[in-house]
Order: C-alpha cells, then structure tokens, then sequence
C-alpha cells in the first residue's frame, strides 16, 4: 500500500505505460494498459 501511494504521487506506471505502444484492438480492452503494468 506504501508503494502504491508513492506510484500515484510520482506517476511511476503512468509514465512507464506511456512508453509502450498499445496495439490491442480498442473494443476488446478492458484493461488499459497503466492498470496492466501496475500489477505485473
């Protein structure tokens, strides 16, 4: 929980979700990718 506060002040997954190029096909998504990669 103390990381995941830290993340949402610094935007840690926000910008590392950014860097990758989303190619899923947008109508089935249901996941964006920032969600994706914070819990990997």
């Amino acid at each position: 929980m103390i990381l995941r506060g830290l993340d949402r002040q610094i935007g840690l997954t926000e910008r590392l979700a950014c860097a990758f190029n989303d190619q899923r096909h947008p109508s089935y998504i249901t996941h964006k990718l920032h969600k994706s990669v914070a819990t990997s």
